[in-house]
């Protein structure tokens, strides 16, 4: 009625935003630049991999025997992060940008060969900056998934800025993430 189409349930709401807020960082602790609100995903991926000196992984895809499509597993890796970056824009998006991290986090988990294809893609694109040891083992010794968002208003907290379905969704792929023995951050850029 008067666009009011459900009421949410105040401690509910107040959960769900509590659950994100302890996996939010400030960007600053990650040295991500702030996103300048103009620049495409793929220029501030180029920059920001520069800037923390990572490798930018956007657009490159995994590819197996088993799939008939490839698969994005970041856009900026890390030696202490795997990165997952989108603008803030809709629910939808966020969704995206949630199932696409969700799928590099059980890939890692459960294909070796997805390992020894960030290796030789690393030799190859990167040359000094390996994040993999010859074991195929990453160099630090804890990886996690950083989920960016980039945003016009990167000092507000994320729970604050999210529609409440994006809210649910967030609350829900943390969840499932957590589940393949990764931690997993957030932030606003």
């Amino acid at each position: 009625y008067k666009g009011c189409w459900y009421e949410i349930h105040k401690r509910y709401l107040k959960e769900l935003k509590d659950f994100i807020s302890e996996r939010e960082i400030d960007s600053t602790i990650t040295k991500l630049p702030k996103w300048n609100g103009s620049d495409s995903e793929g220029v501030y991926n180029q920059a920001a991999a520069t800037i923390v000196g990572g490798q930018c992984w956007d657009k490159n895809l995994y590819r197996h025997t088993d799939f008939s499509y490839g698969i994005e597993f970041c856009d900026i890796l890390h030696f202490e992060y795997v990165i997952h970056v989108k603008k803030l824009a809709c629910s939808a998006l966020n969704s995206h940008l949630l199932m696409q991290t969700y799928v590099s986090a059980q890939l890692l988990k459960s294909d070796p060969s997805i390992k020894k294809w960030i290796y030789d893609e690393s030799k190859a694109t990167f040359k000094k900056n390996i994040l993999l040891n010859r074991k195929l083992e990453f160099k630090s010794a804890s990886v996690k998934y950083l989920v960016v968002l980039m945003s016009c208003q990167p000092k507000k907290k994320l729970v604050d800025v999210l529609p409440f379905f994006s809210l649910v969704t967030f609350n829900m792929m943390i969840r499932r993430i957590e589940q393949l023995d990764f931690e997993i951050r957030v932030c606003l850029v």
